[in-house]
């Protein structure tokens, strides 16, 4: 195979955006690693036992599977209402993730016009959406900021004291 000197994403995206879009992937990660553990601790089952069922699973469907599993662990309605809520919240940071990790980036006209560079598509047109590049950092933080309350709300109520 030839040496073909050219990153696309290099000619579409700068520096700063290309090093969120890797932000957005490692939070991902982390935020995925943390779900999985707390569902297997909501559940009963080792790690081991548990990645039969969930290994293939996606990100938003291992959150339902913790939404699901949660409301049978708590009898707080309080608790539940803040978890769904927060739930939710990751769940909207997860779309534009997958937006911004599989879309399509283009410099879209519009978007240079108002000073906004680049814009990705998502590449399933049964679900058209779009996400402007000057919004990496942002979804970046938003999982991480999802991660971190994730963490916080199961260590107040899953770890004994």
């Amino acid at each position: 195979m030839p040496d073909i000197d050219i990153i696309i994403a290099q000619s579409v995206l700068s520096t700063d955006q290309l090093a969120a879009i890797g932000c957005i992937a490692v939070e991902s990660a982390y935020l995925e690693d943390t779900v999985e553990t707390i569902i297997y601790n909501l559940s009963g089952l080792t790690r081991e036992k548990g990645e039969i069922f969930i290994d293939k699973f996606m990100l938003d469907s291992k959150l339902n599977l913790l939404k699901e599993l949660s409301i049978i662990k708590f009898k707080s309605k309080k608790r539940k209402l803040f978890l769904s809520e927060l739930i939710g919240e990751i769940k909207s940071a997860n779309s534009e993730r997958i937006i911004a990790i599989h879309g399509l980036w283009t410099q879209d006209i519009n978007a240079l016009l108002s000073g906004h560079g680049a814009k990705a598509m998502r590449s399933n047109s049964r679900r058209p959406a779009s996400l402007s590049a000057h919004k990496l950092e942002d979804v970046a933080k938003r999982i991480s900021d999802g991660h971190y309350e994730l963490c916080m709300y199961f260590q107040k109520f899953l770890i004994p004291k």
